[in-house]
């Protein structure tokens, strides 16, 4: 196996590549390429910073565009380069790992990969349909949204590594003795074909269609699980499928809609198990009672069918009359006998109707794996706190989380998204200084406005979410109307509520006021499944990192699932992770962030960037420390002290250094001030100083009217 690395076969393999990319390459394309570490398949950040010190070595920032000299430079010096398939550009990756799939490759230019038994196929879009990410587990991928291959370097087996030498010795004989071996080679050298997703190899077409029919079933199973607990009338309703309506149709065949007329004869299918019916002209799965409804005339197929990929939900979710039509329509059609009497009046106490379920049942129940909105960040379905004190950038977190998922970014280049619908009621900042943020974190993550179209503003509404005077039986039916509503036609995933004091009538200790809240944050999440609550609140004038720290009542951390303690010194946030309901949180990788002015040419800042940060030692010392103060000047009740006071107490365990930072973050998170309001020479007072904050009145706007 060859493991020294001859920068010649790569650079002519990139000439002959190069020149076949560009030959007939849409007006206006150009190329991604970026430098990857040597001997690995990664991009090098460091060689990134080196073109560019405010890139914050992501190989996403504009700098790290390779030209073609640039490129042919960088593998002089040993680097791998990779090819990104970008967000708006017009070409797309397959790449195929399994060697029964490679016949399935568009007759397009491609490269053997490391293996030397994969390829890697590259295409000019046609129709957008193409243009996605798709993964298939260990047989290969589609990457034509914002990711890469490897298109020349040399990337040797270390089989010292047990993931390499797996690899390795799955490899034959004849391919361990290629002399390539390692190397990314050109395999065809041909034009690049322009296709649709039609043309993509079948495994890829095969892969999506199971993707949107599991997503049809946890879909519909999520949508209408509400209506399917209660025992008795429509129970024969619902055991029905499509397949008992139409007849058994093969899974993988496509006919003729039997519902509505089309232009082709391959717009209907059913599931495998034949529970559901999919509509290929709406893009719509239908259940027996949706199908039923349509069937009757109820409604039309696009209204009752729930859409593909978590693009909305049924229009008949919730529809009591909808129920009851689909279920006459049933009995009329033979398909089910008539259980309901003709005079059915209720007769059992409330009470009676509540589902009780079997613990010997529930513990074997499978409930899927968790879901996250942010992985391991952010769960769905699940109410979120970020807590800390002014000027923790805890608006500035969230709204740059909001953005992410928005977009369908990495949250600090580190945590995945799914990229959905967002929602911030705003009562805290106003939509001109929101503007004005927004403005400076897209600079910092290179974004372009367009991407925020899933993200919408409610500012300055007045907006509570337990009005007194309208609370009736429990429920601000107002505040969860008009939300619910929101949420459903915006298809909503993420509401951001900045801050709780804004949004709530009463005091925040006690514990009455509090539920309220709590219980109009349910009411919403029933009405909305999967909908999540990313609430910014702040925590006592002493701060820390515990839930007591929050501030208000015990409430607030009891109604979280998951809690975000904030605490800023020296534009370095560490975020403490205070409570995590899915997750055993002393595991959970620790969320710190930098954050990181990006100047123009005349010094001015004209963005900010938020960089995942690993807490240092030094860090660690400087909190515990500022705690410990804290503690003491508590204790001894202290209104002054001298800088001297805590070297006597401290000096022994901690350096001078670590002292004088815990000192400082003292002073910028106004636990105490300079008693001659310059420096420290003559002692500190423990105090607290309140800044004003520029409340503007602004109009309720959708983001790319911002």
């Amino acid at each position: 196996m060859t493991t020294e690395r001859n920068n010649q076969i790569c650079i002519d393999n990139f000439n002959k590549f190069y020149d076949l990319l560009m030959k007939d390459a849409p007006q206006g394309y150009k190329p991604w390429f970026f430098p990857c570490k040597k001997n690995d398949k990664g991009p090098d950040g460091d060689a990134i910073l080196k073109i560019d010190a405010t890139s914050k070595k992501s190989w996403h920032h504009h700098s790290a565009r390779l030209n073609k000299e640039q490129v042919i430079k960088h593998l002089e010096m040993g680097y791998n380069i990779g090819l990104s398939a970008r967000k708006g550009d017009p070409l797309i990756i397959i790449d195929i790992d399994d060697e029964q799939y490679i016949n399935q490759m568009p007759d397009t230019l491609t490269n053997t990969s490391r293996k030397r038994v994969g390829i890697h196929g590259f295409c000019w879009d046609k129709d957008g349909t193409a243009k996605i990410n798709l993964p298939t587990g260990d047989s290969g991928e589609i990457r034509s949204d914002n990711q890469y291959v490897i298109v020349s370097g040399f990337a040797p087996f270390d089989l010292t590594k047990e993931k390499d030498k797996k690899v390795y010795d799955n490899l034959s004989e004849k391919t361990r003795n290629d002399p390539l071996l390692g190397y990314y080679t050109l395999r065809d050298a041909k034009p690049l074909k322009t296709i649709t997703f039609d043309d993509l190899p079948q495994i890829f077409k095969d892969k999506d269609k199971d993707n949107k029919e599991k997503e049809a079933e946890i879909k519909q199973v999520d949508e209408f699980k509400n209506e399917k607990r209660n025992p008795g009338k429509y129970d024969d309703l619902f055991k029905l499928k499509v397949a008992d309506i139409v007849g058994l149709i093969p899974a993988s065949k496509r006919v003729s809609h039997p519902l509505h007329e089309s232009d082709t004869d391959s717009n209907f299918s059913l599931s495998r198990d034949g529970s559901l019916a999919h509509c290929w002209r709406h893009l719509v799965s239908l259940n027996a009672v949706q199908y039923l409804c349509v069937d009757g005339g109820y409604c039309s197929c696009e209204y009752a069918g729930t859409p593909h990929k978590g693009r909305g939900l049924s229009k008949i979710k919730g529809d009591k009359k909808a129920l009851a039509f689909a279920y006459n329509r049933a009995v009329k059609r033979g398909l089910i006998k008539n259980n309901i009497p003709t005079e059915q009046k209720q007769t059992t106490p409330k009470a009676d109707e509540w589902k009780i379920e079997i613990g010997s049942e529930v513990i074997n129940r499978d409930f899927g794996e968790e879901k996250y909105l942010v992985d391991k960040v952010i769960p769905v379905d699940t109410i979120v706190f970020v807590a800390g004190n002014p000027g923790d950038f805890k608006s500035w977190w969230a709204l740059n989380t909001g953005m992410c998922i928005s977009a369908g970014r990495k949250l600090l280049d580190m945590y995945s998204t799914e990229k959905a619908g967002v929602l911030l009621i705003d009562e805290e900042n106003g939509l001109k200084r929101t503007a004005r943020r927004m403005k400076k974190i897209s600079v910092g993550m290179d974004l372009k406005p367009e991407e925020l179209k899933n993200l919408y503003l409610c500012s300055y509404n007045d907006i509570k979410l337990n009005f007194k005077e309208r609370w009736v039986s429990g429920e601000n039916q107002e505040t969860i109307d008009r939300l619910t509503k929101i949420i459903k036609e915006k298809n909503i995933k993420l509401v951001i509520l900045d801050s709780m004091v804004r949004m709530m009538e009463g005091e925040e200790n006690n514990s009455s006021d509090v539920r309220t809240c709590f219980t109009t944050l349910k009411k919403i999440m029933v009405n909305c499944p999967d909908i999540s609550f990313l609430i910014v609140h702040h925590t006592t004038k002493a701060g820390g990192n515990k839930l007591r720290d929050m501030r208000g009542s015990g409430d607030f951390g009891a109604m979280a699932g998951v809690v975000y303690m904030f605490r800023a010194y020296n534009n370095k946030v560490f975020v403490d992770i205070t409570k995590h309901r899915d997750l055993d949180k002393d595991s959970f990788p620790l969320m710190d962030f930098g954050v990181e002015d990006i100047l123009d040419n005349h010094e001015e800042r004209i963005g900010i960037a938020f960089n995942h940060l690993t807490r240092e030692a030094k860090d660690t010392a400087s909190i515990e420390l500022l705690e410990r103060i804290r503690e003491l000047l508590d204790n001894k009740q202290w209104k002054k002290f001298r800088h001297k006071d805590m070297i006597a107490e401290f000096g022994d365990e901690y350096s001078k250094k670590t002292l004088s930072d815990a000192l400082s973050s003292g002073i910028n998170r106004e636990y105490w001030v300079y008693a001659n309001g310059k420096d420290g020479r003559k002692g500190y007072k423990v105090e607290n100083v309140k800044l004003p904050v520029e409340m503007e009145k602004i109009e309720v706007e959708e983001v790319e009217d911002v």
